[in-house]
């Protein structure tokens, strides 16, 4: 007979383990007396979407590359705070990146400035037209800077406007000689922003995945929770020169040359140790039970239950899923449990399919406004592969016309250190739609066999001293410690878009076969404007009715760090405490997804003043 406590305790069903289901349970777990958790996962482990992807270590250097999620801005103090809980920290790296490779038409770097801005001056039209036209770009780069301060200060406006409205409305050059309005400077700058999400949208723009359903980026999103020009309170300054630059934790905007920094990143210490020590954490306490490779196939809720309980949920035993993420067999009995409330953290899709024709009218207006559209990533070591499409050298025929002291300084720093992590490319055809790339050798830590095991763990000593290359044998070519690894042997990732849209464009093929490592089939939502004004407006309506709460990174922006909330906030309204209450940092972003998808605000023993 189970005792008194534990009969009072409330009984939460959690569909999905990754970053929001994951952190709904360990808030959830930190009330042992207060709740009784099931966690059902049809994959074999936890992390979602957040996987390690094995390497052969005597090739690269490290027996693992992390996959789906790499990293992420400095300014997700959620993520970090969880890593600390669980004895992981994230690695800081300089984020380089690199558009294109015609060095007339497209090449542009943040390392130094190149010719695509100066070019006009120097082509062969009339001096006087090219001139005008050098002037209005400038003029561009300098309003930029004005426009972010009316975009932070009239959020909930700029939140349903599109990149291209936004520039149309402001009154940005639409055409310039040789950079086409579609794939301006400002608008892949701020389509950077979305890198990790892998789903940029604006309407004309860089992206453009299918006609005449066009994709969307919102200004406000961008600006406020994850673009390139993120600003916190206290971000403006006055810096040392004449004219003044904002400061952002990601890049810093200058009105003379857009961007001057090198913008810090931090790369995710191995997901597939972290997510088991964070499987490992939940159940620790004795309330949490993770049920792995194991499917929620419909739930009953309510009165439609005939039940005492709130939720009436069947699952299946499964045989994990494969790269296209589909489950797999064989395929259990179905089986039934009973629990008061239900945490779902799986794509709106799923939940969907998953209450069938118990969802609400509401539900399915909201849920089913949600669009996926279906990515591949392919990891491979094809050096061709990526020096045919980007630029992975630095050439000094490259450089701009410039020759101020900045200019030369810049040129001599790329001289030395140009190793871009980030690639983006146009396709010929077609400049509105993309391919990008990453050099996950000169992203994560774990492949430069110049990192230190204190780079990785918080608590080197759960490794017991083992080198995070692995281990090494007199036969193994990974290069010694203090020496980064030849071009030739690192690893790459190049992610190819919108299989429905633009699948004809892409140069998949070109890779050859025996370089691939791994390839991996993401389902990612769409930042369309329609996602912000039917379905992030309108989550407060559905987000604890009928015994259900939402959460994943869906529901606002697809990054790590809104997972992340999300979980905490669903279980916060369930009753269970904000587990990084007394960091400001962390809660400027959890009160704002509060109120936006929740419509609520901490309680009063959590805030301090009364508009907090």
């Amino acid at each position: 007979m189970p005792s008194y406590e534990a009969a009072q305790r409330k009984r939460v069903a959690i569909i999905g383990a990754g970053a929001a289901g994951m952190s709904a349970a360990y808030a959830l777990s930190l009330h042992p007396d207060r709740f009784s958790v099931t966690i059902f996962e049809q994959s074999s482990s936890a992390g979602g979407m957040a996987m390690s992807s094995p390497l052969d270590k005597s090739k690269y250097g490290a027996d693992y590359i992390n996959d789906g999620v790499q990293g992420a801005s400095p300014v997700f103090y959620n993520t970090y705070a969880m890593f600390d809980k669980l004895g992981f920290k994230a690695s800081p790296v300089g984020m380089q990146v690199s558009f294109g490779r015609d060095p007339d038409a497209d090449f542009w770097s943040n390392m130094f400035p190149s010719r695509v801005i100066d070019r006009f001056v120097h082509s062969p039209r009339s001096r006087q037209t090219n001139l005008n036209s050098f002037h209005r770009f400038r003029s561009d780069i300098r309003k930029f800077g004005r426009v972010l301060r009316v975009i932070k200060a009239l959020e909930p406006l700029f939140a349903v406007i599109s990149v291209e409205a936004m520039l149309k409305m402001f009154r940005f050059s639409q055409a310039c000689p040789s950079l086409p309005y579609r794939c301006s400077l400002i608008q892949r700058t701020i389509s950077q922003g979305l890198w990790r999400s892998r789903r940029l949208s604006s309407r004309r723009p860089l992206f453009r995945y299918r006609q005449p359903n066009p994709f969307y980026i919102q200004c406000d999103i961008r600006t406020r929770l994850h673009g390139p020009f993120y600003a916190p309170r206290e971000s403006r300054s006055i810096s040392s020169h004449s004219t003044f630059t904002w400061r952002w934790p990601q890049f810093e905007y200058s009105p003379e040359s857009f961007l001057a920094s090198i913008p810090e990143m931090r790369a995710f210490p191995r997901l597939s140790l972290l997510y088991q020590a964070w499987a490992d954490e939940v159940q620790s306490r004795g309330n949490v039970t993770l049920l792995t490779q194991r499917q929620v196939t419909r739930v009953v809720r309510g009165d439609r239950a005939h039940t005492s309980s709130n939720v009436q949920l069947w699952s299946r035993s499964t045989g994990g899923t494969n790269e296209e993420q589909r489950v797999q067999e064989p395929l259990g009995t179905e089986t039934c449990a009973m629990f008061d409330e239900l945490i779902m953290t799986v794509d709106a899709d799923s939940a969907l399919r998953i209450l069938g024709g118990n969802a609400s009218w509401l539900e399915k207006k909201i849920l089913g406004n949600v669009k996926y559209i279906w990515d591949v990533s392919v990891t491979h070591s094809d050096l061709d592969y990526m020096d045919k499409y980007y630029r992975l050298h630095y050439d000094p025929s490259l450089n701009s016309s410039r020759t101020d002291e900045d200019a030369k300084k810049a040129y001599e720093l790329a001289q030395k250190e140009f190793a871009p992590l980030y690639f983006i490319r146009s396709y010929p055809d077609d400049k509105r739609k993309v391919e990008m790339s990453f050099n996950l050798t000169n992203y994560q830590p774990q492949v430069l066999s110049s990192i230190t095991l204190s780079n990785l763990v918080a608590d080197p000593n759960q490794f017991k001293g083992e080198d995070p290359r692995g281990p090494q044998t007199p036969s193994s070519t990974a290069p010694p410690p203090g020496s980064p690894p030849p071009l030739s042997s690192h690893v790459f990732q190049t992610i190819f878009l919108d299989r429905d849209g633009s699948s004809e464009k892409w140069s998949r093929g070109e890779i050859k076969p025996e370089n691939v490592i791994c390839e991996k089939w993401w389902k990612q939502q769409s930042h369309r404007w329609q996602h912000y004004a039917g379905t992030v407006s309108w989550m407060m309506y559905i987000n604890g009715k009928h015994h259900t709460s939402y959460a994943g990174a869906w529901t606002i922006l697809n990054m790590h760090e809104i997972a992340i909330v999300s979980g905490l906030a669903a279980a916060y309204r369930l009753g269970a405490g904000y587990p990084f209450n007394q960091d400001e940092d962390c809660k400027r972003l959890f009160r704002l997804y509060l109120a936006v998808s929740h419509g609520s605000r901490m309680r009063a023993e959590d805030r301090r003043g009364v508009f907090a």
